[in-house]
């Protein structure tokens, strides 16, 4: 994966007043976002997001570009 890049148009944020059974909240604005997905996309159509969690129990959403090494024949 590439070093890590904010991703445009999205809030991942808890309300603490929320219930226990919503994780997390997810806000969008849909022009940034958007235009983040056409310049991110890869060369089929697809962004991959991984949602994961800091040490402090917080979650965010993160960029996954991970492209896997091409077979190296021996």
């Amino acid at each position: 994966m590439s070093d890590k890049k904010k991703i445009d148009g999205l809030i991942v944020k808890k309300n603490e007043k929320s219930p226990e059974w919503v994780l997390t909240s997810v806000s969008v604005e849909v022009e940034s976002f958007k235009k983040w997905l056409d310049e991110n996309k890869n060369g089929k159509g697809w962004v991959n997001l991984d949602l994961k969690k800091t040490k402090d129990g917080r979650f965010y959403l993160d960029h996954n570009d991970y492209k896997p090494k091409e077979s190296v024949p021996f």
